[in-house]
């Protein structure tokens, strides 16, 4: 009785560890990406530099929706944990959703400034990366499919390739309008 009684801790105790260990990322509402995002610009990618291990993307802003963003705006475009996504494309353009760093001191931490400015954090662990696409009807832009929760009255069409995370197209001026209708909006430019 008393091996059962182990054996059966044992596999309780490796059931709950595994849980416990399992990094996942909640889903978040549009609204909730807005305000906990500090800046939301449109712009591309104009360089990637790699500090110690990590990638520091510069960015170039062609639209301000939300926030003050300083002269030169960088992001950590490495992921800091398992579900992490972000990342950078060079010349990509896109909607982005930063946030102000969180303070690390353990050694290897990612930069929280580079050469005296801010290194913002893509929002919700990469995903308020999303990449704009210019069509015939206007600029497209493509969501985290299952991970952003966007109003049920936003349009949405499927992306081109079925395999893709980002299933999900919104025109960009439907999500620049929905900023402003967020609670506590940034006043309009």
């Amino acid at each position: 009785m008393r091996r059962y009684s182990i054996t059966v801790g044992v596999i309780l105790v490796a059931i709950a560890s595994s849980l416990a260990l399992q990094a996942k990322v909640a889903r978040m509402s549009y609204f909730a990406l807005v305000a906990t995002s500090d800046l939301i610009l449109v712009g591309s990618d104009s360089s990637v530099e790699t500090v110690g291990q990590w990638k520091v993307a510069h960015f170039t802003v062609e639209e301000v929706v939300k926030g003050r963003p300083p002269a030169e705006v960088q992001y950590l475009a490495s992921p800091t944990w398992d579900c992490d996504i972000a990342s950078a494309k060079l010349g990509e353009r896109v909607l982005l959703f930063l946030r102000l760093p969180i303070p690390r001191t353990a050694p290897g931490a990612p930069p929280a400034d580079l050469r005296n400015n801010l290194v913002y954090e893509i929002s919700f662990a990469g995903r308020g990366r999303m990449p704009v696409d210019t069509t015939e009807d206007g600029q497209d832009v493509q969501i985290p499919t299952g991970d952003i929760e966007l109003p049920e009255d936003v349009p949405t069409s499927s992306g081109s390739d079925p395999r893709s995370t980002l299933g999900r197209r919104v025109p960009l001026s439907i999500l620049r309008n929905l900023v402003y209708q967020a609670p506590n909006p940034p006043q309009p430019r």
